[in-house]
């Protein structure tokens, strides 16, 4: 009994966590390489079919170029954006893939690093 309450307050520690952009940015260059080189083909291909990044004029907004990470879960659902700074372009592409669902990743969370645009 005390070992299943120690758990489950852990597991809301961890969860109610925000990531940083560094920390995110960590994680997503220690994924396995082989995996992520895999997955982007996937990936990639479902974003430009959907015309994401192209949503909204993001690239014409100011405060490019944006430099984020995409948090997927196990269905690749995207359950985060983190960006490395708060700004009009930023919150666009945010708005773009917050709750868009990608192939399933190889491992979850899975984390998506992107850079895109620029002024």
């Amino acid at each position: 009994m005390f070992l299943t309450a120690l758990l489950f307050v852990s597991t809301s520690v961890t969860a109610s966590h925000s990531l940083t952009y560094v920390e995110a940015f960590a994680k997503s260059q220690a994924q396995d390489h082989g995996a992520a080189y895999a997955y982007e083909d996937k990936w990639d291909a479902v974003n430009n079919e959907n015309h994401l990044d192209e949503k909204d004029g993001c690239y014409d907004k100011l405060g490019g170029p944006t430099d984020q990470v995409l948090v997927l879960d196990q269905n690749g659902l995207v359950t985060s954006v983190v960006a490395a700074a708060n700004t009009p372009q930023s919150q666009c592409f945010q708005k773009a893939y917050l709750h868009f669902r990608f192939p399933k990743p190889p491992a979850s969370p899975w984390y998506m690093h992107l850079k895109m645009g620029g002024q």
